[in-house]
C-alpha cells in the first residue's frame, strides 16, 4: 500500500496519533517544553536533529530511538530531572544524552533497556534495576557512570566516572567484555559476574558475589570481600585485598604499595609471577609486602621481592601468622622473610 505522511509540530501528539509499527522521524530540531510519554511500539528517528528538553521524557511502550544521518543526534536537558525514564522496553541506536548541569541520571530504566553506541555526558549516566544491554557506547559521568540492581551486559566501549564505571548491587547476571573502564567497578549482591578482555583503570571491588575475570588488565587495587574471585591469564598492577576465596591463574601480579598483598582468607596463586617492591623514601618504615593471616599457597609461582631505595627498612616480604604453602617448585626471591609463624609446607626459597 501507499505510505502516508503527517507532520506535526507537536512531539506528544506525533505519539498520540502513532499505531503500533509506525516510524516518526525529526525533520528539525525539537525544543520540548512539555512531558512526552510514549505508551506505543514506534520508532523515532531523530535524523541528526536535537530534542532540547526541561521537561522529563517517559517511556512505557516499546521504543526504538536511532540516528540513521551522519550528523550528531542528541537528547539533552540541563534542568535539574531525570532526562529519560523508561517502564517498557527502550533501544537506543546511535544517539547522544546529556546533562552535566544536575545529580539525575539520564536515563532510569525499571524496564528493558539496550543501547548500542550511544554516547553520554552527564553527572549520573544510566540506572537500571531490571535489564540493561550495552553496546560499542561511550558513557562519562562526574560521579557514575552506571548504576545496575538488575542484569547488566557490556559488549565493547568505554565507561567512565568520577566515582564509579559500575555501581552493580544485584543478584542477577553480570557480563563485562572488550570494554575500557575508568572509575572503581564494584561488584555486589550474590550474583555471578564475568568480565573478559577488559582494562579496568579504577579499583576493582567484589562483595558476597562468585567473579571469573578473563584476560584482563587491572591497574588498580583488586579486593574481594566474602565473595569467590577466579583471575585467569590477567595483570593486576597494584595491590591485592582479599576475606573470601580467590585464584589467581597464569597471571602477573606487579604491586608496589605497603600490604601489596594482604589475605585473611584463603588465596591461591597458581602458575603466576608476582613482583613486588618498595618505594618508601622514609626512614626506618616498616614495610610489609606480603600479609597473610588466613591460608595462601603459592603453587608453581616465582615471587620476586625488590627494595629500590637506600633507606634501612625493616622488611617483611611475607608475613604470616595463618598457614603458608609454597609448593610445586614455587620460588620465593625477596630481600628479607620474617614472621613465618603459621604453619609452613614444601618451602622452596632462594
Amino acid at each position: 500500500g501507499e505510505l502516508s505522511y503527517t507532520e506535526y509540530s507537536n512531539l506528544q501528539d506525533a505519539f498520540d496519533e502513532a499505531t503500533n509499527g509506525d516510524r516518526l522521524e525529526l525533520v528539525a530540531n525539537a525544543p520540548l517544553y512539555y512531558p512526552v510519554t510514549n505508551d506505543k511500539t514506534v520508532t523515532l528517528d531523530m535524523n541528526g536533529y536535537t530534542i532540547s528538553t526541561n521537561k522529563p521524557i517517559t517511556n512505557t511502550g516499546n521504543i526504538t530511538i536511532k540516528n540513521t544521518s551522519d550528523k550528531v543526534s542528541e537528547i539533552k536537558t540541563s534542568s535539574a530531572m531525570t532526562l529519560i525514564t523508561n517502564a517498557g522496553i527502550i533501544e537506543f541506536d546511535k544517539i547522544n544524552l546529556r546533562n552535566t548541569s544536575t545529580s539525575y541520571y539520564v536515563l532510569r530504566s525499571t524496564g528493558e533497556a539496550k543501547l548500542t553506541e550511544l554516547r553520554v555526558n552527564s553527572v549520573y549516566g544510566i540506572n537500571s534495576t531490571n535489564k540493561l544491554t550495552i553496546n560499542n557506547s561511550d558513557i562519562s559521568a562526574s560521579r557514575t557512570a552506571i548504576e545496575s540492581s538488575g542484569e547488566l551486559t557490556i559488549n565493547e566501549g568505554t565507561y567512565s566516572g568520577g566515582s564509579y564505571s559500575i555501581y552493580s548491587d544485584t543478584s542477577r547476571n553480570v557480563n563485562v567484555k572488550n570494554a575500557t573502564l575508568s572509575g572503581t567497578f564494584y561488584n555486589s549482591g550474590y550474583n555471578r559476574t564475568n568480565v573478559e578482555t577488559t582494562i579496568i583503570n579504577g579499583e576493582l571491588q567484589n562483595r558476597y558475589s562468585t567473579l571469573t575475570v578473563t584476560d584482563c588488565t587491572m591497574n588498580r587495587d583488586v579486593s574481594n570481600t566474602a565473595g569467590n574471585v577466579t583471575i585467569n591469564v590477567s595483570r593486576i598492577n597494584d595491590s591485592i585485598q582479599n576475606s573470601g576465596t580467590m585464584k589467581i591463574l597464569e597471571s602477573t601480579v606487579n604491586g608496589q604499595s605497603n600490604d601489596g598483598i594482604s589475605n585473611s582468607g584463603n588465596l591461591t596463586i597458581k602458575d603466576s609471577t608476582v613482583n613486588l617492591k618498595s618505594t618508601y623514601y622514609t626512614y626506618n618504615y616498616t614495610f610489609t609486602a606480603v600479609s597473610n593471616s588466613g591460608t595462601l599457597t603459592l603453587d608453581n609461582t616465582e615471587y620476586n621481592y625488590n627494595k629500590e631505595d637506600s633507606y634501612s627498612h625493616v622488611v617483611n616480604s611475607i608475613s604470616t601468622t595463618g598457614t603458608l604453602n609454597i609448593i610445586n617448585g614455587s620460588k620465593v626471591v625477596a630481600t628479607n622473610i620474617t614472621g613465618v609463624n603459621g604453619t609452613v609446607r614444601a618451602i622452596y626459597a632462594s
